[in-house]
This record gives structure tokens, C-alpha cells and sequence, in this order.
């Protein structure tokens, strides 16, 4: 089901990426964020219970996360 998920996710914004492979990188990475918010609330047998506040929510999440990503912490 994830991998469904993922790729329903990446051909929806395929045609905006087009050929360009960094953009295609944080397409598939931005749908593996979506995926993972979705699981943190949802299980697999309630997926139609999303609702589009919470779509919102994640994606502004994930974009964030995406622009600023983590920087690991040096000692």
C-alpha cells in the first residue's frame, strides 16, 4: 500500500517536474513525508478518513521540511 501511495503521489506531480531529476528527488521525498503523516493518524483501512485539513496541514509540513532540511549536529 505505501508504494501505491508513493506512486499515485509522484505521477500526480510528474508532469510539473518533468525531466528535471532534483526536482523528481524532492517530489518522491515529499510524497514519503506525505506518507508518513498520513500513517502517524491513519491506519492503512482508514485512508478515506483524511480529510483536506489535514492534506494541508502535512503538505505545508513537509514543504518546510523539505526547504529546511535537518542539519545533523556536529561534536
Amino acid at each position: 500500500m505505501d508504494s501505491v501511495f508513493v506512486k499515485n503521489c509522484y505521477d500526480k506531480y510528474k508532469p510539473q517536474v518533468k525531466d528535471d531529476m532534483g526536482k523528481q528527488e524532492n517530489m518522491k521525498a515529499f510524497c514519503k513525508c506525505m506518507l508518513e503523516k498520513i500513517k502517524t493518524k491513519y491506519s492503512e483501512d482508514e485512508m478515506n478518513k483524511v480529510t483536506g485539513v489535514d492534506i494541508k496541514e502535512w503538505d505545508e509540513q513537509c514543504r518546510s521540511q523539505l526547504l529546511t532540511p535537518s542539519i545533523p549536529e556536529t561534536k
